[in-house]
């Protein structure tokens, strides 16, 4: 029997079908079939199916649901072999079945693999036993016509063709049916339908498809205004049903949800319970999932909370009842004799009522939510409360979501609480111990990878655990484990006790015969960029904060021997074996211009601190002067016998230093910046100088002297202090080194050791000469050194083709 929802189909079967049958007046010897208990399949429709053969009496007792258990597991494991023997033991005669809105096969029967297995075997024995039968079983199902297509989707039990042979319709009601409709329920009181209201009552009733609920609930109403009027008044009434008392009502559509209104307004003095009014009428409707939402039938006790004591239930039940909104039924079951079944009185107040259309869009994501987390305790509760049965990922954030929401309305038993919150901690304490291992894991490589000199890697690895760990705590502060203190210890100690690495930069193509090539490193003044050179002859560029390569500069013909940014940022000056300095825009490494004069190797560069001067130190015993902006020759400075090898600014900018390789004099002169003179000469002839650095604060100048880091005293030229003379305590280097470098505090000296030294980094105090730290990590010799300009970093490179670049903050706390 198919129709719409509304169309009379369960009371064509129930009032006109069965009653037919029952009297035998269609068919001669139907008055003899046995018309089985009305089924709806509900969410378990096999249960139900098997208590049709338990009677009311026996249901209330252990017995008979023990019965009821016996039959379930039979048609589950036989089923419709099962299913006609409960039938051929009880019954000659044909039996007739009928199974009431067939559609809770979908709507209810639904949401998990169990749910699915038993609508297949549902189906299974109903048509099974049909066909096993031959006519001793007649079937009889009525549908909603939105669901004929998930019947056709079907193939279990050949229900698609079943329905195409054996399709009864419901259709519209004809006028002169209507007319029936209208008026034999008043000629029944003895009443009459004024023939302007009937044409009225047609005309809405066409409007609205599937409204037979509303036009009987619109003539009930039309009787009980009549009755009222007729019970109160002295005055004649007439025993005519008229337009007005069907305007009073509110006519077809408007008479239930005027009722409806009236009903939950008259709580109005309680919201608590109004939130009951609501949870009922939600908890009685099934959201529909490309179809229309259908009503369902729920416990009494199911409704029963907290929130919500049964006391209040039953007082709020009551008068819902008495407006005909919902009905009750008593469903005796064995643990509760006086079980009570709730349901919509008309399917018709889902669509027609606005303000249950209101809540339902509003909770419609949430219910589904709610009834799956009740099967879900069941379930967990059923198999012994199971770890395996409880709600992890999505599903369990979904249900902490629907407690916070829905536990003071009313809508969360204690048992479901109970469930969540269970699963919750479950999941907090996997996921604890999950963290643990990981931190004990990143903690464990961070250590093997200290230990194998990896000091980068080492860091990098406890940082992201330390990162991991801040994350936690902002996002999942409950998951935190009991070793997160160890992750703080443990990053706490390499950032300040043993890490001075900060990154490393890779791209160096460094050969033995390059030593010298390695021997510069430059910052930029904004402390951006560095810049060394290459044994490809060309300049590389790389950003000081992530590493990362910038850009390669061509030009030299041959290798380069230094690199120097102005002071201002705005020039990169390199000089080469070409006998060339070249200049390059300090912003984006384009080409100025070239300076050309020298007939040797240029080997060093300095700029005056205000970028006006250029310096170069050669080859052919000179230092020229350049103009800072334009590049034009000032000025040659001749004074040492042998190679200039360095060159350096005062930070006063009034004298500049200079370094022989071998002299017949002194190998270090300082000159007038302003007029050129030779003002004082340092160390001896004899002295074979590797390195040298001036002091940011002007007052010292630190070179190695013969295996020994000397510091003289620039004013007066006299030498302040020999480290060597502190190698017995404090480790410094007593073998060649290759480049020194002041902190720019000037508090602090760094040198670099040569061949066959220990690839180690010295840093020193310059007030007592006293060891800070060895810092260990290339593995070959170390051949420049170049401080930050805000001191925080210490950059070096080595014959390891790499650039390292260490954290001096964390070195010196």
């Amino acid at each position: 029997m198919l129709g719409p929802s509304g169309s009379g189909k369960s009371s064509v079967v129930r009032a006109g079908l069965l009653s037919e049958l029952q009297q035998g007046r269609r068919r001669s010897g139907t008055e003899t079939w046995q018309i089985l208990p009305i089924i709806r399949p509900g969410e378990s429709p096999l249960r139900n199916l098997a208590g049709i053969f338990i009677s009311e009496e026996l249901r209330t007792k252990k017995r008979g649901e023990a019965l009821l258990n016996s039959s379930l597991s039979d048609l589950k494991a036989r089923g419709a072999e099962a299913f006609v023997d409960l039938i051929n033991e009880d019954y000659e005669e044909p039996v007739v079945l009928v199974v009431d809105q067939f559609e809770e096969i979908f709507t209810l029967c639904r949401g998990s693999q169990e749910k699915e297995q038993e609508r297949k075997d549902f189906l299974d024995c109903l048509f099974g036993a049909v066909d096993t039968l031959s006519g001793q079983l007649r079937l009889v199902i009525t549908l909603r016509a939105d669901f004929l297509g998930k019947c056709l989707e079907q193939s279990y039990g050949n229900l698609a063709g079943r329905i195409k042979d054996c399709r009864v319709d419901i259709t519209p009601l004809t006028d002169s049916e209507l007319d029936e409709v209208i008026n034999k329920p008043a000629a029944t009181v003895g009443l009459q339908v004024a023939p302007y209201l009937q044409n009225r009552l047609k005309e809405h009733i066409k409007e609205a498809p599937g409204s037979l609920p509303l036009l009987e609930y619109a003539l009930t109403e039309l009787w009980r205004d009549w009755h009222t009027r007729y019970t109160s008044s002295n005055a004649d009434v007439g025993n005519q049903l008229t337009f007005e008392g069907y305007d009073r009502i509110g006519g077809v559509a408007g008479a239930l949800e005027k009722q409806a209104n009236a009903v939950y307004e008259s709580f109005a003095e309680s919201a608590v319970k109004q939130g009951l009014v609501q949870r009922i009428f939600l908890e009685l409707v099934q959201p529909g999932e490309e179809t229309e939402d259908t009503r369902r039938q729920v416990l009494k006790r199911e409704l029963i909370s907290e929130v919500h004591p049964e006391a209040m239930l039953d007082e709020v039940l009551g008068k819902l009842v008495e407006a005909r909104l919902v009905v009750t039924d008593e469903v005796p079951m064995e643990n509760d004799p006086n079980a009570v079944v709730i349901e919509l009185a008309h399917e018709a107040t889902i669509r027609h009522w606005q303000q249950l259309r209101y809540w339902l869009n509003k909770h419609r994501q949430d219910l589904p939510i709610i009834r799956q987390l009740r099967a879900d305790t069941s379930t967990w509760q059923i198999n012994h409360q199971q770890s395996k049965y409880l709600l992890v990922g999505a599903r369990l954030d979904a249900a902490l979501e629907c407690v916070k929401k829905y536990q003071e309305l009313g809508y969360i038993s204690h048992n479901v609480h109970t469930f969540v919150q269970v699963s919750y901690e479950t999941w907090i304490a996997e996921e604890k111990e999950k963290e643990r291992q990981i931190f004990e894991a990143m903690c464990m490589t961070a250590e093997v990878q200290w230990s194998q000199q990896k000091q980068l890697e080492s860091l990098l690895t406890i940082t992201r655990a330390g990162k991991r760990l801040q994350d936690l705590l902002q996002t999942r502060p409950q998951v935190t484990p009991e070793n997160s203190q160890q992750v703080l210890a443990q990053l706490q100690q390499m950032l300040h006790y043993r890490i001075q690495e900060r990154n490393r930069l890779e791209g160096y193509n460094y050969s033995l015969e390059d030593f010298s090539v390695a021997k510069v490193i430059a910052y930029s003044p904004d402390g951006k960029t560095i810049a060394s050179p290459s044994s490809d002859d060309t300049i590389k560029l790389w950003n000081a904060m992530d590493g990362q390569f910038i850009a390669s500069l061509e030009g030299h013909h041959s290798l380069i021997y230094a690199i120097i940014y102005s002071p201002d940022g705005k020039i990169l000056a390199s000089a080469s074996t070409d006998k060339t300095i070249r200049l390059w825009n300090g912003k984006d490494g384009s080409f100025i211009k070239t300076l050309e004069g020298h007939s040797g190797a240029v080997n060093a560069l300095a700029y005056s601190p205000d970028a006006k001067i250029l310096a170069s130190a050669s080859d052919d015993r000179t230092i020229r002067l350049w103009n800072g902006a334009d590049g034009s020759f000032i000025k040659t400075l001749e004074g040492h016998g042998t190679s200039v090898k360095a060159i350096l600014y005062s930070p006063d900018g009034r004298t500049i230093a200079s370094k022989a390789e071998l002299s017949s004099d002194s190998p270090v002169k300082l000159w007038n910046a302003e007029d050129g003179s030779v003002h004082a000469d340092l160390a001896s002839r004899s002295d074979f100088i590797k390195a040298i650095a001036y002091s940011p604060d002007g007052k010292t100048i630190a070179f190695h002297v013969n295996e020994s880091v000397k510091l003289w005293n620039v004013e007066s030229g006299s030498l302040i202090a020999n480290l060597e003379s502190h190698s017995a305590n404090i480790d410094c280097p007593s073998h060649e080194i290759n480049s020194i470098a002041y902190s720019p505090d000037s508090k602090t000296i760094a040198w670099a050791s040569a061949f066959g030294a220990d690839k180690t980094i010295k840093l020193c105090n310059t007030t007592d000469g006293s060891l800070i730290k060895s810092l260990v990590g290339h593995s070959d010799s170390v051949v420049a050194l170049a401080y930050s300009p805000d001191g925080k970093t210490l950059a070096s490179s080595a014959m390891d083709n790499k650039l390292r670049l260490w954290n001096r903050l964390m070195v010196i706390s």
